[in-house]
């Protein structure tokens, strides 16, 4: 049995980088840092995990219109997928989550009702 499924939320470390395949297919790359909360001595500390997520097709689009860096994420379906890339002659390779959807998440003072009904999904 294999399972691959991933849930993210945390805050975006940059704002999207919505990009367009040569099929036309939208593409949607998002830095998200989580905070990794742990006990150090007798103290708690949180520890940043930084992750790259990848957006596909409308919803990617919708993603990259009602967020910028800052925003809160919420990636509720996501697997992760190791890509691999060849750049200057170097093979290179990096472990990425590649979300289904997103979730609105964040206090509703920081959206309009507009914004959510025009989400095409």
């Amino acid at each position: 049995m294999n399972i691959n499924t991933v849930v993210i939320a945390g805050r975006l470390t940059r704002d999207v980088d919505l990009r367009f395949a040569h099929t036309g297919t939208a593409i949607a790359n998002v830095g998200v840092a989580i905070n990794r909360r742990r006990k150090r001595g007798e103290d708690w500390i949180d520890e940043p995990v930084f992750l790259d997520v990848k957006l596909f097709g409308k919803r990617a689009e919708a993603f990259a219109k009602y967020h910028s860096k800052g925003s809160v994420a919420c990636f509720p379906q996501c697997e992760l997928v190791y890509e691999t890339w060849e750049k200057d002659g170097d093979k290179r390779s990096k472990l990425v989550v590649h979300a289904q959807g997103f979730e609105f998440c964040g206090s509703k003072e920081t959206r309009s009702v507009d914004e959510v009904s025009d989400a095409p999904f």
